[in-house]
């Protein structure tokens, strides 16, 4: 603002930035800028927008290359859609494309791009992606993969499954359980939008969305994240209308008079005098009213149910909600369900709570599908701790989440009750090291094999000598879980005279199937073949006598 004091236009440029770059809706910025007296440069942002959604879909960047298609536009003229009403549709294939050239004949395996002179897919825009399906001529087929828009010419993208294609007379058929499944999550994506401004406020707008058959992505405005309980009423909002079964209703109107009505337009897209508007429920008080040129359900029961996924920022004061519906909702549902059966069945609960699972993702960071096995783990860790130390663990009632708890609380007892005895054991085992006392080359040296320690143990051993023995070389091993350990210690001077605890263990963890290295003065190390522990061991005296030497050989 500082930069545009004393004119009467805010530079498109800057508007565009402040959109794309740091996340301000458009709207905000017109209402500050009218506060100031300044307006948008139109033309500018716009143009700039333009480009900015060309570049954005790849698919689009792909359709809008030189081509047979681009160069025919003008004789083909906008290609008329019918698929509203008619997913299957008797029409003319006029014009195939390969590799960029018109051809006449495009064989099996050919990747084609065709234009209809009128077609049921509909092709990618609103958010909505692109139709597939299949076409059939005189004596060939076409797999369609996607569905594109040049200008008005309808593109459709696909390839040639049998025969050799050609212009003429075709059926085309939309492939419709898949377009139903977008069809679901178009509508649940307006119902959506209503429920955000339920719950969270008047200011919410669209600032983008995608709809296809596996799931739907809904962007807003909004400066913080919601709560999970607003997130629960937003999803409890939009499945209330769904089991409501309102019907659906869609009308041509002047875009004033879809304005006059509360009609809500979709970010980034451009009207003219008159627009298509979908209406969800009684027009005198309806669950969602907007501007749209998608496809959707007859009835909002038909979406079945509404899951949300995750809500994430995207950019300053601009979020996106992912969800599913219809089929993917209940897939979901069920999913969940036999997960928490599962996880139940490890912790003695006949009936968990489905509900319950989303908490315990948060207590083990971890997703839905590694629930079970992360569940499994944490009893299975509390009963061997139990069973090692000689201790009944403590139990207890509830659902899923408190019996997890419990046993997190229980685990962190048993492990410190476990790092505790495995201390006193290396207390006691410390007589064991420093008997095995042997001098090489004027320096103590001890070479101990401590069974029953493991990592910790050992490292606490090595501390014991490190304050015994303020001059020394300590090697010691151990067996755990049928891997063998070692850790090494080397007093300062002994260091001075060149060894080093990190150079013997790397040779030393060789020797065990392991490698690695460390700092001078302490290091530790495993590997997987404990049965050359033993021989590992015998050798450190020559390891350690090897690198005195080496250092008192040196320059």
């Amino acid at each position: 603002l500082e930069r545009h004091k004393g004119a009467k236009v805010f530079a498109g440029d800057d508007a565009f930035e402040l959109v794309t770059t740091h996340g301000f809706p458009k709207e905000t910025i017109v209402e500050l800028l009218g506060e100031q007296g300044l307006e948008i440069d139109e033309e500018r942002y716009q143009a700039l927008w333009d480009q900015h959604t060309a570049v954005s879909n790849t698919k689009q960047v792909e359709v809008f290359t030189t081509s047979a298609l681009a160069s025919a536009k003008p004789r083909l003229g906008s290609t008329p859609f019918v698929g509203y009403e008619k997913p299957t549709h008797e029409t003319e294939v006029t014009l195939i494309e390969v590799d960029g050239q018109e051809t006449t004949a495009a064989a099996t395996g050919a990747a084609v791009r065709f234009a209809l002179k009128q077609t049921p897919f509909y092709a990618e825009s609103g958010g909505q992606v692109g139709d597939i399906g299949r076409v059939r001529g005189a004596g060939f087929e076409i797999e369609v993969l996607d569905t594109q828009r040049d200008e008005g010419l309808v593109v459709h993208i696909g390839r040639v499954l049998s025969g050799t294609a050609s212009p003429g007379p075709a059926m085309a058929a939309v492939d419709q359980p898949t377009r139903r499944a977008t069809t679901r999550h178009h509508s649940a994506t307006h119902l959506l939008h209503s429920a955000l401004g339920h719950v969270l406020g008047p200011h919410i707008e669209q600032q983008g969305s995608k709809v296809d058959p596996a799931q739907l992505r809904f962007d807003y405005n909004h400066r913080e994240a919601p709560s999970k309980d607003q997130l629960a009423a937003v999803e409890r909002w939009v499945n209330e209308h769904v089991a409501a079964r309102r019907a659906v209703t869609i009308a041509e109107l002047t875009i004033d008079k879809a304005r006059a009505l509360g009609a809500k337009a979709q970010f980034g897209e451009k009207y003219g005098d008159t627009v298509r508007v979908v209406t969800m429920g009684e027009a005198v008080s309806p669950a969602s009213i907007e501007f749209c040129g998608g496809c959707h359900v007859a009835n909002t029961g038909d979406i079945a149910s509404l899951r949300i996924l995750r809500d994430e920022a995207l950019a300053a004061g601009i979020r996106r909600i992912t969800a599913v519906a219809g089929e993917a909702a209940a897939a979901l549902s069920g999913e969940e369900e036999a997960i928490a059966l599962r996880c139940g069945a490890v912790l003695g609960l006949a009936e968990p709570d489905p509900r319950e699972l989303e908490a315990l993702q948060r207590l083990f960071k971890a997703p839905l599908k590694d629930l079970p096995a992360r569940v499994q783990q944490l009893v299975t860790e509390v009963g061997d701790l139990s069973r090692r130390l000689n201790t009944t663990a403590a139990g207890g009632g509830g659902g899923l989440v408190e019996r997890v708890e419990l046993l997190q609380i229980e685990a962190k007892r048993l492990r410190k009750l476990d790092d505790s005895r495995k201390a006193q054991a290396a207390t006691g085992a410390i007589d064991q090291v420093l008997a095995s006392e042997t001098m090489v080359a004027g320096v103590v040296l001890l070479v101990a094999r401590v069974d029953g320690a493991d990592a910790k143990a050992l490292r606490a051993l090595i501390d014991l000598v490190r304050q015994k023995k303020p001059s020394h070389c300590a090697v010691l091993g151990a067996e755990a879980d049928g891997k063998a350990l070692l850790a090494v210690s080397c007093s300062p001077d002994v260091i001075a005279r060149g060894a080093k605890a990190g150079d013997l263990i790397g040779h030393l963890a060789k020797l065990v199937g392991g490698g690695g290295g460390g700092k001078p003065d302490v290091a530790q190390a495993g590997g997987k073949d404990a049965s050359q522990l033993a021989s590992a061991l015998a050798q450190a005296p020559a390891l350690v006598q090897q690198a005195l030497s080496g250092r008192a050989a040196g320059p």
